[in-house]
């Protein structure tokens, strides 16, 4: 089976946060670390990331695991379960390649004590990184976390809560047979402090025996819309995610009376891939508003070298504010600033259409 490939890849909705560079990627290296915090009791999670292209793996004196890619024969893949920060990072120096998978377990019906991942895995990272400058951090997470170590590491993907086959599309990404496509629904604080509530007050026993009011006063400025109103810059903006390529935008026209969006997307890079291209606006002058507003995006799939052009209608209905007063949605007059590009904070095209 070795070298075999299926028809259909298994894919993850998995973004690049940093990319990992061609150079190194696990097919094309010898010998590679994975540090895996407390691999015991997270054996089916983070086993079976890599299981779908190894052969079962051998216990050592030291319970890390020797295994050897499927589908990469020349491989070597080496094991630690992470107690120990020092032989993790020891194992990482004599690999060409160090991977880490960390994790933050959460739930329903439960808050985060803070966006730090748990038992100590930030210290862990930095020793790996400092060990192996190609370091990747393999984040499989609920929401965002802080990342006190990402100008130390190499790359850094996303994986979120993968499910039951997500371990064969994560190896697909980390191989690079698949092109990760995701951006991020939500926004990456760099720290707590910039979040509009850094500290959660805990329920006392009466609130929880009885029912509780909780207070939103942030108005629209909810998510995205509350770093750039607050001038608040994120660690990864909403909408952010890079892949093995890259893309550039141009030549935006905007049509007032049809209401739509029109521009050329380029694939620079040297492998194929998909963008999600994106749409902004921000209401007209002296309608309080001082943040953009997501109004529309498309998925373009592009060759190596390919440009295409797109075209996005406008949702009015993204552009309307709420009247308490009368109870009813308004759609202001006037002229739209418009924003195009790859996430919330980075939309190189401007324009602008005018709304009667």
């Amino acid at each position: 089976m070795a070298g075999s490939r299926t028809v259909e890849r298994e894919k993850i909705g998995a973004l690049f946060l940093a990319p990992p560079a061609e150079k190194v990627m696990i097919g094309k290296l010898n010998h590679v670390a994975v540090a895996v915090p407390d691999l015991a009791s997270a054996a089916r999670i983070y086993r079976e990331t890599l299981g779908a292209r190894v052969s079962a793996p051998q216990p050592q004196a030291d319970h890390g695991v020797t295994v050897v890619f499927v589908e990469l024969p020349n491989t070597k893949i080496e094991f630690d379960a992470g107690p120990d920060a020092q032989a993790a990072a020891a194992l990482a120096k004599r690999s060409d390649l160090a991977i880490v998978f960390a994790y933050q377990w959460q739930s329903e019906g439960m808050d985060l004590p803070s966006l730090s991942l748990p038992d100590n895995q930030d210290a862990l990272i930095e020793q790996v990184a400092a060990a192996n400058l190609h370091t990747i951090v393999v984040l499989e997470t609920g929401t965002a976390v802080t990342m006190p170590w990402l100008d130390k590491v190499a790359g850094v993907v996303e994986a979120w809560y993968a499910g039951s086959s997500g371990h064969r599309a994560l190896a697909n990404v980390l191989v690079g047979d698949v092109n990760p496509t995701g951006k991020l629904a939500i926004t990456f604080p760099k720290s707590e402090q910039d979040l509009p509530r850094p500290v959660i007050p805990a329920l006392t026993a009466r609130d929880q025996a009885s029912n509780y009011s909780v207070h939103y006063d942030e108005g629209p400025q909810v998510g995205y819309k509350w770093y750039e109103a607050r001038h608040k810059e994120p660690l990864f903006a909403f909408g952010f995610g890079l892949s093995y390529t890259s893309y550039a935008y141009s030549d935006l026209s905007v049509d007032s009376n049809a209401k739509t969006v029109r521009f050329t997307v380029k694939n620079t890079g040297t492998k194929a891939g998909a963008e999600i291209a994106q749409v902004y606006a921000r209401l007209p002058k002296g309608a309080d508003e001082t943040f953009k507003r997501l109004v529309g995006w498309k998925r373009v799939t592009l060759a190596p070298g390919e440009s295409q052009t797109v075209t996005i209608p406008i949702d009015t209905r993204t552009l309307r504010t709420f009247d308490e007063a009368n109870d009813r949605w308004n759609f202001a007059p006037g002229d739209y600033a418009i924003f195009v590009g790859a996430s919330s904070d980075n939309a190189p095209l401007a324009g602008s259409f005018l709304a009667r």
